[in-house]
């Protein structure tokens, strides 16, 4: 009887042992899943401080060289490669608005872009690439080196201005329409531009 006793206290410690093991390891586990939820929290901040950034930036930009007045009025910009620009851009926004808002909502497409249309994404970038080169051509003559940090900046901005809207067909309008709308700024800004070059 004596060695059964033993036998019970052995099995009650081991129990006791066990239990002791799972309660610390569900300790564990909500220890690591409060710091998930604060690093979670953290990067969610840091995305949006980082997009904020590059939104006011941009804007600072368009402000203070009143950009888009002077990309129409000044008389030295490259206007051959600006055309080639804006035709470019048109390619671009026509892709974009074909595979965000045609595809899924009108054609009610849904494979993943590379698999339906693969070719579609290096076309849209070797036209990106060669708006960038394009724009940077037209505007040398304004801004000179600082062209390439103002197209850069704008660039981010825009692209940084989708974490603040809807996902799908109402965040591609809304971004479109900020993009043509950002053009009216001509009407709002009270000075031609404290950047560019004098006209020659």
């Amino acid at each position: 009887m004596q060695q059964r006793k033993g036998k019970y206290e052995r099995v009650a410690t081991e129990e006791h042992e066990d239990g002791e093991i799972r309660a610390e390891d569900e300790r564990m586990a909500e220890r690591e899943r409060r710091k998930k939820i604060w690093v979670d929290r953290l990067n969610w901040m840091s995305v949006k401080a980082h997009a904020s950034f590059w939104v006011v930036a941009a804007s600072s930009v368009i402000y203070y060289t009143n950009f888009f007045r002077v990309i129409w009025e000044h008389p030295n910009v490259n206007y051959l490669f600006f055309r080639l620009g804006l035709m470019g851009l048109g390619i671009n926004i026509a892709i974009i608005f074909y595979l965000s808002i045609y595809l899924p909502y009108i054609a009610r497409v849904e494979e993943e872009w590379d698999i339906y249309c693969p070719r579609v994404i290096p076309v849209a970038t070797v036209v990106g690439i060669s708006n960038s080169i394009c724009f940077s051509v037209a505007l040398w003559p304004v801004w000179g080196w600082v062209t390439l940090i103002i197209l850069a900046v704008l660039f981010m901005g825009l692209m940084m201005t989708a974490h603040f809207l809807p996902s799908g067909f109402l965040g591609t309008v809304l971004i479109s329409a900020i993009f043509f709308g950002a053009s009216y700024t001509v009407h709002i800004i009270p000075h031609e531009g404290l950047w560019h070059k004098n006209a020659i």
